[in-house]
Parts: structure tokens; C-alpha cells; sequence
């Protein structure tokens, strides 16, 4: 384009002569010398030609620059999610011993308190101390074994890895339901969760289950929706979990519940995913993960 433009321009200025009518027009006035003029804009011309190469340069050093930048941006975000993950692989493995340690170890001490517990008893008369001593140690040991059951519970999913997802969300509503008798629980489950990978299937059991326990200890809610969905769009098959409640709400970031959010904000870090809250004082709480799963199914 710059050749075709200063060949035409040459071509109509041969054809017009535009120098020699200038210099005709303005031989009257010799003495303001406009025919010099000519040196000025040439050297104005290279200078701007300098600084349009200048700037070029720096723009393109400055596009460089943000470059690396995002690369550099970009591998943080790996390391960051690489780190998120093996923490909530950790976090997970640490969770898996202490189960098998409750249910092997103080499982195991339990049943043998209550079997001398038993033999006590039944050796001794119904009317001795050691009789009443003896029953009320059985039923103690009981509730301690309902107790480790319940904290099995929260360590491990109950039947995830046998029945699969789906199974083990609708046993999660209902033992929340039981718990807040008061409380309607919905249940919405639109997505085909038992293909999920192990780790998606965990991630979104501790995101539900997490969301559950808030809504049990802060939100003082008469109505819990939660609703685990599929969909798919141009990027690929995503999954959407939603958790909201019509209690008191809260500011977001506040301390009470500020650990759970940042743990489950983790998780779903830790897939690729994101997780955006929306609360207020008096206006319920809702929590809205998104997180891609085409990447996540696999044979189970």
C-alpha cells in the first residue's frame, strides 16, 4: 500500500507539475522563502518516522512483555491447582486412615469392653452394684459405637465406592433430613453421576455434604434446595451444583463461615472448576459450583 500510494502520488504529481505552479504562485512573495520549506518537512517526516519506529518497538517489547507474563501467570495457576489437588488427595487419604483406625482399632477395644461388660453382668445377681455398673457401661459402649459410626459417616461417604453417587447423595439428604426434622431438604439429580471419576464423585459428595452442615449450624432455614445437574455447552460437558436456603443469610466472608467456603472453594479449584456465592443479612444463602467433567468420566 505504501509503494502503490507515493507511485500515484508521483504519477499525479509529474502530471500536474504541482512544484512549478507553487513556485509560480509564491514567486511574489521570494522574500518568506516557501520553495526552503521543503527541507523542513522531509526532516519533519524522518522524525516522525523515528518515532513511529520507536514506539512500535516499545509496543512490541511491552506485548512481550504481558506475554510472559501470562505464561508465567498460567503456569502459577497449574501449580496452584496441581497443589489444591494433591492437598484435597491428602486431605482425603488422611481422612480414609483415620476411618480404617476407628473402625479397625476403637471398633475392635469397644466390642471387647462390652463382651467383659456382658460377662460381668450376667455373673453377677440382679440386685448387686456391679450388675447396674455393669449394664450401664454396656449402654455407654453402645452410644460410643453410635458415635464412631457417625464420625465414620462423615469421614467416609457411606456406600459411594459400592452403590455410587447418586446412592449416596440420596442417603446424605436423608440423614440431613432426619437431623432437621423441621427443615425441607429438595433433592434435584439431573446429571449422570455415577460415570463421575472416583475423585470428581468425592469432590461433589464433600460439596454437598459440606453445604449441608453449614446450612444445619448457621442458616436457621425452613426450605434447602440442592440440585447436582449436567450440562452441556461449546467447551464441553460441565456439571453444576447448586446449594441455597431461605435462612438468615450472611456477609460473605465472614468468620463463620469462612473455613468451609475456602474448603470447598479448594475443591473445586482443584478440578478446573469455579465456585461463586450469593448471600445477604436476611436473604438466604446460596452456593453455585461449576466445575467441567468430560474430563472426569470413566468406567466405574
Amino acid at each position: 500500500m505504501v509503494v502503490g500510494i507515493t507511485a500515484a502520488t508521483w504519477a499525479i504529481a509529474l502530471f500536474f507539475e504541482p512544484a512549478e505552479r507553487l513556485y509560480l504562485w509564491t514567486r511574489r512573495y521570494e522574500q518568506i522563502e516557501l520553495d526552503e520549506a521543503l527541507a523542513a518537512v522531509v526532516s519533519l517526516t524522518a522524525a516522525l518516522v523515528w518515532y513511529a519506529l520507536r514506539r512500535y518497538r516499545a509496543a512490541q517489547l511491552a506485548r512481550e512483555g504481558d506475554q510472559r507474563a501470562t505464561i508465567q501467570l498460567s503456569d502459577a495457576l497449574s501449580e496452584q491447582r496441581r497443589l489444591a489437588q494433591r492437598y484435597v488427595e491428602l486431605h482425603e487419604a488422611e481422612r480414609k486412615a483415620l476411618a480404617r483406625e476407628l473402625h479397625d482399632e476403637l471398633g475392635q477395644y469397644l466390642n471387647l469392653i462390652k463382651l467383659d461388660a456382658v460377662q460381668i453382668r450376667d455373673a453377677m445377681s440382679p440386685t448387686a452394684s456391679a450388675h447396674a455398673a455393669a449394664a450401664s457401661l454396656i449402654e455407654r459402649v453402645d452410644l460410643a459405637h453410635r458415635a464412631t459410626a457417625a464420625l465414620l459417616r462423615r469421614l467416609r461417604p457411606v456406600g459411594l465406592e459400592e452403590l455410587g453417587l447418586r446412592a449416596a447423595l440420596e442417603h446424605l439428604v436423608e440423614t440431613a433430613r432426619a437431623g432437621l426434622g423441621a427443615t425441607d431438604i429438595g433433592l434435584t439429580l439431573g446429571a449422570d453421576l455415577d460415570r463421575l471419576e472416583d475423585a470428581m464423585a468425592l469432590t461433589v459428595y464433600r460439596l454437598v455434604q459440606e453445604g449441608l452442615t453449614n446450612c444445619a449450624k448457621h442458616a436457621g432455614a425452613t426450605k434447602i434446595e440442592v440440585a447436582v445437574v449436567g450440562e452441556r455447552t461449546e467447551e464441553g460437558q460441565r456439571l453444576i451444583l447448586t446449594i441455597a436456603d431461605n435462612g438468615v443469610g450472611a456477609e460473605v466472608g465472614s468468620p463463620a463461615r469462612g473455613l468451609g467456603l475456602v474448603g470447598m472453594r479448594e475443591r473445586v479449584i482443584a478440578h478446573g472448576g469455579e465456585m461463586k456465592v450469593v448471600t445477604a443479612l436476611g436473604q438466604g444463602f446460596a452456593i453455585r459450583a461449576v466445575i467441567p467433567v468430560l474430563e472426569h468420566y470413566g468406567n466405574r
